[in-house]
């Protein structure tokens, strides 16, 4: 689709030749708009040339898994109750009998 002044030039210059070449290449149909109504006009003919059909496939589980990752954190945070705890039992013993 080409849009912009035909006039225009540098960058902003619109080459149409080239669009045609293109859509000859590919097979497709170039497209020009001078204007925004022209512009929708060439969307409606576009949407109507390749209709879209989507074919979806989404999976959701049928049972709730965040136990297991809550357990392990769970599991996580009482293992190192434990190491801190017993770590600190053996310096208060080492600082008795020290």
């Amino acid at each position: 689709i080409a849009m912009g002044d035909p006039q225009s030039t540098g960058e902003a210059a619109m080459d149409l030749d080239m669009l045609k070449d293109i859509a000859d290449v590919t097979g497709g149909t170039p497209f020009r708009a001078d204007d925004r109504a022209q512009l929708e006009n060439i969307y409606r003919k576009i949407d109507a040339l390749i209709p879209i059909e989507i074919e979806t496939h989404s999976y959701r589980p049928t049972r709730p898994l965040y136990h297991w990752p809550l357990g392990v954190a769970v599991l996580l945070v009482v293992l190192y109750h434990i190491l801190m705890g017993g770590s600190q039992a053996l310096r208060a013993l080492r600082i008795r009998h020290g």
